[in-house]
C-alpha cells in the first residue's frame, strides 16, 4: 500500500495497492488512483502556451512473475484529462479550455537486474510499457504510446551510487498539439 504527494506548480496525489502474490507464488493484481496536475507546454503553429494539465485515473492490473527478475503487469483503465489556458499564444485552432474521457489497455514489461546492498545498488532496471488508449466518446483516434526506461546504477567506494535513465518513447498521437509524454519537461 502506498501514498505520495507532489508538488509541480500544483498539488497531485495518488493512491497505490499492490499484491503481487494473491493468488500464488507468481499471480497478483494492483490497483492505482491519481489525481496528477501540471503546469505542460503545448506547441503549435510555431508558438507555445502554457496549460494547466490534470489527469484523474483508476487502473486494475494484473501481475504475473515470470521469474525472480521478470515481471510482466497488464491491464487497463479510466482516465479524465483536463487542459486550461495558463498563458501565451492563442489560436483558433487550439481550445483554451478541454476535458475529454478516456480508456487505456497497458502491458509492461520489467526486468531487474539490481544487486542490492542495503542503500548500495548495482546493475540495471529495464521497463518496456505499452499502451493503446481510445477516447469514450467525442470521435478522437485512437492511438497507441511505447516507451522504454533503461536505469544503471553503480555502486561508488561503497559511499554513493551512480544513476543513470535513458527514455526512448514513440508515440502515434500526432494530429494534436497535446504532447502524448514528457520526460522532465522535454516533449
Amino acid at each position: 500500500i502506498g501514498a505520495f504527494y507532489q508538488y509541480d506548480a500544483f498539488n497531485s496525489l495518488g493512491l497505490n495497492f499492490e499484491a503481487p502474490y494473491l493468488f500464488g507464488s507468481r499471480w497478483g493484481i494492483a490497483v492505482n488512483y491519481h489525481n496528477l496536475t501540471t503546469q505542460e507546454p503545448i506547441f503549435f503553429e510555431g508558438n507555445s502556451a502554457d496549460y494547466r494539465y490534470n489527469n484523474r485515473a483508476i487502473e486494475l492490473m494484473g501481475l504475473y512473475q515470470i521469474n525472480s527478475n521478470n515481471r510482466l503487469s497488464f491491464g487497463g483503465g479510466f482516465f479524465t484529462e483536463n487542459y486550461d489556458y495558463l498563458f501565451g499564444a492563442v489560436s483558433d485552432n487550439v481550445p483554451t479550455s478541454f476535458d475529454i474521457d478516456k480508456a487505456l489497455v497497458k502491458l509492461i514489461h520489467q526486468y531487474d537486474g539490481i544487486d542490492y546492498n542495503y542503500q548500495l545498488l548495482n546493475g540495471f532496471r529495464n521497463t518496456f510499457n505499452f499502451q493503446y488508449v481510445k477516447a469514450i466518446e467525442g470521435g478522437f483516434p485512437s492511438f497507441v504510446i511505447g516507451f522504454n526506461d533503461l536505469v544503471y546504477f553503480r555502486e561508488l567506494w561503497g559511499k554513493g551510487v551512480w544513476a543513470n535513465r535513458l527514455r526512448l518513447g514513440l508515440s502515434t498521437n500526432e494530429e494534436t498539439p497535446f504532447a502524448p509524454f514528457s520526460v522532465d519537461n522535454n516533449i
